[in-house]
């Protein structure tokens, strides 16, 4: 019985999209990265999550407006995906 409800709460827990905010302060930064104010990070993007989970993803990045966007972690995890539709999703 436990091993069924940490994997249903695995399964939630993997398809909800969780915000963490961090105040770093960065010193010596090149000149074009002065007055970046707000960054994004998506880790990691799993191409094989499906296209509804990505845009929801992207969507919510968007709506905090960041100055820049990073993509880390594993882009490929051995499940099928929609390798045509991925590109779409880093576009605004």
């Amino acid at each position: 019985m436990l091993a069924i409800l940490i994997g249903i709460y695995g399964l939630v827990h993997a398809n909800t999209v969780h915000i963490t905010r961090l105040n770093l302060r960065l010193n010596n930064l090149p000149g074009n990265w002065q007055g970046k104010r707000r960054m994004g990070e998506r880790s990691p993007f799993r191409a094989g999550e499906g296209a509804d989970f990505s845009q929801q993803v992207v969507d919510k990045i968007n709506s905090l407006n960041p100055d820049v966007v990073f993509v880390g972690g594993d882009l490929f995890d051995g499940v099928a995906g929609d390798y045509q539709q991925m590109p779409h999703h880093f576009r605004t």
